[in-house]
C-alpha cells in the first residue's frame, strides 16, 4: 500500500497539474486506487477538465473532490491564493463503492443511490454541499443503519449560496448532494476529531430543556448558572468568552471523570435572561450532562498534538485525509500551516491531502457527528 499527494499553485497552467499527477503516479509505482483532488473555488468552472486530467494521468479507479476555500497539501496549507490539492493511495485488496448520494429534501431519512455497505467496510469518506444536503441527518442516519462504521469528511467550501459549490466522482461535476466513498477489505482507517476546547467551571445536569434550549441546569435557570461559572473565571477566560461560548454534552454519562473527547462540543447562539434559557446549536437532551466550553489556540493545539501522538508515527506507510474548519488555520493559531504541520511532525508522513470546510464529519465517542470549529483526520494504512 503506497501513497502520495502534491500541491500545484498554478493550476491554470494544464501542464502543471499533469506532471503533478504523472509523478504521482511514478511515486505509487502502479495505477492509483484512490484519489482526491481538491480545488479552491475558482476552479469550479475548471474542476471536469482538472480532474480529466489527473484521472488520466494517475490512471485512477475512483477520483473523488470538491471545490474548497482552501486547500491543504503534504504540509502546507493554502487559504487564500489559487492552488490545488492532489492525493492519491494504491491500495491493492481495496475495495471501493463511490456513489453519488442525494437526499429527497423531505423528512424521511432515505437517501438516495447510497454505496453498498458490508461487514469489512472500514470507513466512508464523505464530502458534501453545505446547502443542499443534510449531513447530520446522514451521520445519524449511518448510526443508526451501520453501528460502529466510521464516517468521516467535510462540507465544501468557497461558495455563499446553493450552486455555487462543486463536487466531483470520476467524469461527473455535481453542484448538490454528497459524494460518499465507502472503503472496504485490506484497509485499516483510523480517525480523530480535534475539537479543540476546555471545560470552564464543573458539570452540569440538564434538569429541563426544549428543543436546543437549556432551561435549568441542576435545578437552576441555565443563565443564573452560566454567570456563576463565568464570575470564577480568570481574566483571561472572560476574554475568552467574549469571542465564543461553547458547550460540551458528555458523550458517555457511565464514566465518573471526563477528560478530552468526553464531550460533544456545540456553539452557544443565545441567552435569554428573562426566562433563563441559554440556547445551544444543537437539541437539548434533559438528563445529560454538560459542561461550558472555551476555545483558544493554545488549547486546539494541545489538544490536536494529543490526539496525534494516540495515533503515534505508524511503522508501515500512511495516507493522511484531513477536513480542517475553515475558522482554523493562520486566522485562528497566528501561524500559517499549523494542522499539516502537525500532522507532518507527528506521524511522520507528508502524504496528506484535504481542504478548509463548512462544516467537519467524523466521530467522538464512536458515533458520527457534524462538527464546526475542528479539525477531522483521517489516516489510513495496511491493516
Amino acid at each position: 500500500m503506497r501513497f502520495a499527494s502534491r500541491l500545484c499553485l498554478a493550476p491554470e497552467d494544464p501542464a502543471e497539474i499533469t506532471s503533478a499527477a504523472a509523478s504521482m503516479r511514478s511515486e505509487l509505482g502502479e495505477p492509483a486506487t484512490l484519489v482526491a483532488v481538491f480545488a479552491s473555488a475558482r476552479f469550479g468552472d475548471d474542476l471536469e477538465t482538472i480532474t480529466g486530467a489527473v484521472a488520466g494521468a494517475t490512471g485512477a479507479d475512483v477520483l473523488f473532490g470538491c471545490t474548497a476555500g482552501g486547500v491543504v497539501g503534504g504540509a502546507i496549507e493554502i487559504e487564500h491564493a489559487p492552488a490545488v490539492s492532489l492525493w492519491a493511495a494504491a491500495m491493492p485488496g481495496v475495495e471501493i463503492d463511490a456513489r453519488h448520494v442525494e437526499h429527497p429534501g423531505s423528512d424521511a431519512a432515505a437517501f438516495v443511490n447510497m454505496p453498498s455497505i458490508g461487514d469489512d467496510t472500514a470507513a466512508l469518506i464523505l464530502v458534501a454541499d453545505p446547502f443542499t444536503f443534510p449531513s447530520d441527518l446522514f451521520c445519524t442516519t449511518i448510526d443508526h443503519e451501520h453501528p460502529r462504521l466510521t464516517c468521516v469528511g467535510g462540507l465544501a467550501s468557497g461558495g455563499r449560496q446553493a450552486g455555487e459549490t462543486r463536487l466531483v466522482l470520476d467524469g461527473s461535476i455535481h453542484d448538490t448532494g454528497a459524494v460518499a466513498v465507502a472503503l472496504s477489505g485490506a484497509v485499516a482507517v483510523r480517525t480523530l476529531v480535534s475539537q479543540g476546547c476546555r471545560p470552564i467551571g464543573r458539570s452540569l445536569l440538564v434538569t429541563a430543556g426544549e428543543r436546543n434550549r437549556m432551561l435549568e441546569l441542576g435545578g437552576r435557570p441555565a443563565v443564573d448558572r452560566l454567570v456563576e461559572t463565568v464570575a470564577e473565571l480568570a481574566p483571561e477566560d472572560r476574554e475568552l468568552i467574549e469571542g465564543g461560548l461553547h458547550i460540551g454534552r458528555v458523550v458517555d454519562e457511565h464514566k465518573v471523570e471526563f477528560g478530552r473527547g468526553d464531550f460533544l462540543i456545540r456553539n452557544v447562539v443565545g441567552i435569554e435572561r428573562d426566562s433563563g434559557a441559554v440556547a445551544i446549536g444543537d437539541s437539548v437532551e434533559v438528563g445529560s450532562t454538560v459542561q461550558f466550553h472555551v476555545r483558544d489556540a493554545v488549547t486546539a493545539d494541545e489538544d490536536l498534538a494529543a490526539l496525534l501522538a494516540e495515533i503515534g508515527d505508524a511503522e508501515t506507510e500512511t495516507g493522511v485525509l484531513v477536513f480542517t474548519c475553515n475558522g482554523r488555520g493562520r486566522r485562528f493559531f497566528g501561524m500559517p500551516d499549523h494542522d499539516a504541520a502537525a500532522i507532518r511532525a507527528l506521524l511522520g508522513t507528508s502524504d496528506v491531502g484535504g481542504f478548509f470546510c463548512a462544516g467537519e464529519i467524523g466521530p467522538v465517542g464512536g458515533v458520527n457527528h457534524l462538527h464546526g470549529y475542528t479539525a477531522a483526520v483521517a489516516v489510513l494504512s495496511a491493516p
